[in-house]
């Protein structure tokens, strides 16, 4: 390459570094004319009165709303909504920013996601803050989140997202956390029953069509797994961990489903598990079909185990150590009544989370909760011979084969003779035998076959 080419290659590269400059330049200027400013300032000024969300993506809406008691999701017959959660998404929303205008032709909704959410395959969320009466408060389409590399504001922190004010034609860049899901069962707790397993004590999954009871417990809380209180006959579990997993068919439950339980007829459940733990609470659920889909009602209860007894003292204890004693007793009382006081409380909430209401339960939990036994015992043994049939019959010894006679009608095939008369065949000759020695005479040695070179 001669000094020219270079000398040209290298004016390209700086006016191509100009430019890119330029524009990164005309870019930043173009989003700093714009001043930060709130998405819904109406409701920002206004936080205290609001009392609805309401969210819609096409034909799928939630609609939360505060009552005496918290957040409740309206669609899901009023049932409680995660209060956390609601309470986060509001203020996301309040302190979300418009940083730069976008389009405000309608035409172009669709591209970035501001389209009304009405539309068919609409990728947008309308998000709608009211008050008590029903009156809006703010409102905004939550559109696509902006791929253009510029990460987060360091300052008003989330990601960048198109958003468009309904009743607007503008579209902006918003900044801010507003990622919202509009399925309504995402705004609940969906971990209305929480019981950890290792404090199972007992478990008891009962049957009604065909009637079946299985039964599990362990004695001590320490102790890992879990035995049967009793087998069928003849039978064994199907590993060392079967009855362990009928106790642990309580943790872990989510629901996803919930509706009144007035709309179902509890009092005949197919099945029946009650579980009860070490620290005294007890867990009951019940389960019936309708239309294809198995749903629970689960009560939640709570009575409070006696205190641990005092440690005995020796006969000869003197005054100071029964002082001492008696010290530590009244410490582990108190502990005592402050664990089971939690316990109680803890049980009283959980109740109150499932009282009056029906759940449906994922399959795999649902399969736990409906074990039977057989799905957790070894094959059965084969079953033994009848005695007549295990007696071995003598062996037949075979009879000797003996060549068989054609049958009168079968043609004989003639048989064939050799040239000349047969000479009868002559016996094999005997080996000589070797001669005895006569009576005190040696034996005389056997001459060797070969004679040594």
């Amino acid at each position: 390459m001669n000094n020219r080419a270079r000398t040209i290659l290298l004016v390209v590269a700086i006016v191509a570094a100009i430019g890119a400059g330029f524009a990164v330049r005309s870019r930043t200027e173009r989003s700093s004319d714009h001043a930060p400013l709130p998405l819904l300032p109406k409701a920002r000024e206004q936080a205290d009165r609001i009392a609805r969300v309401m969210l819609k993506r096409g034909a799928v809406e939630t609609v939360l709303e505060r009552r005496e008691g918290g957040w409740v999701v309206v669609n899901k017959s009023g049932y409680p909504a995660d209060g956390e959660r609601t309470r986060k998404m509001i203020a996301d929303l309040l302190d979300s920013k418009t940083i730069e205008p976008k389009t405000s032709k309608p035409e172009n909704y669709e591209r970035i996601g501001v389209s009304e959410p009405d539309k068919p395959g609409a990728a947008g969320v309308r998000v709608e803050l009211q008050d008590q009466s029903g009156q809006s408060l703010g409102a905004v389409i939550v559109g696509n989140i902006s791929t253009a590399p510029t990460g987060e504001d360091p300052v008003l922190g989330g990601s960048r997202y198109f958003v468009r004010r309904p009743d607007e034609a503008q579209s902006w860049l918003a900044q801010g956390s507003l990622g919202f899901v509009v399925d309504p069962m995402s705004w609940v707790n969906r971990s209305p029953v929480e019981v950890d397993y290792f404090k199972v004590r007992t478990a008891v999954i009962t049957h009604a069509e065909p009637s079946e009871v299985v039964a599990v417990s362990k004695q001590v809380a320490a102790d890992t797994t879990f035995k049967f209180d009793s087998l069928p006959e003849g039978r064994q579990p199907k590993d060392e961990f079967a009855a362990t997993r009928v106790a642990q068919a309580i943790s872990g439950i989510v629901i996803d489903d919930v509706a009144p339980a007035a709309d179902f007829d509890f009092s005949k459940p197919e099945v029946t598990a009650v579980f009860t733990t070490f620290e005294g609470q007890t867990i009951v659920a019940r389960c019936v079909t309708r239309e294809g889909r198995k749903w629970w009602a689960f009560e939640a209860s709570y009575e409070a185990p006696p205190p641990p007894p005092p440690a005995p003292l020796p006969e000869d204890a003197d005054e100071a150590a029964k002082a001492a004693a008696e010290k530590t007793q009244a410490e582990v009382e108190k502990q005592h009544q402050e664990t089971t006081a939690a316990l109680k409380k803890k049980t009283e909430e959980m109740s109150a989370r499932v009282q009056g209401w029906a759940f449906v339960l994922p399959e795999y939990k649902v399969k736990a909760l409906t074990v039977r036994m057989e799905e957790l015992l070894s094959p059965p043994p084969s079953a033994p011979l009848p005695p007549e049939q295990t007696e071995q019959a003598p062996e037949q010894t075979p009879a000797a084969e003996t060549p068989s006679e054609p049958a009168q009608d079968e043609p004989r095939e003639p048989e064939t003779q050799e040239s000349g008369p047969r000479e009868p065949e002559s016996p094999a000759p005997e080996e000589p035998k070797p001669e005895e020695p006569e009576e005190g005479q040696p034996a005389q040695p056997e001459e060797p076959s070969e004679q040594p070179e």
